[in-house]
């Protein structure tokens, strides 16, 4: 079959197709609401903020925890160094970075977070 017939066969086809619906859901609940409708998407928006504010607050309490676990772990770093116990140091120097790292990445979650329910207000 030559490119030209297949072509014209192509375009055939798709002149007897029918123009389908496709359908936005947001907008058609949007919609839907506005003509005194069942679903309300402030509602479901409204939610996923609480929920959104719920999960910093535990972040934050995850971070406040993580915080004291740092300064348990200076305190011992102080004794170690006066028991001149040099393997204790090194375990707890990881450990320390370990900790920095997750308080840090604890306080990004909980500003984009905090950026995303502003915008979204």
């Amino acid at each position: 079959m030559s490119k030209e017939k297949a072509l014209k066969l192509i375009n055939e086809y798709l002149a007897k197709q029918e123009p389908q619906k496709v359908e936005l859901s947001k907008i058609d609940d949007l919609l839907n609401w506005s003509k005194g409708g069942d679903t309300d998407p402030f509602d479901e928006l409204a939610d996923l903020v609480q929920i959104a504010n719920k999960l910093e607050n535990k972040l934050y309490k995850k971070m406040q925890n993580v915080e004291a676990k740092q300064k348990e772990s200076d305190k011992l770093r102080q004794m170690a160094k006066e028991l001149g116990a040099d393997n204790l140091l090194d375990k707890l120097n990881t450990t320390d970075k370990l900790l920095s790292l997750k308080i840090k990445n604890i306080r990004s979650v909980i500003k984009l977070m905090q950026k995303a329910t502003q915008s979204n207000i």
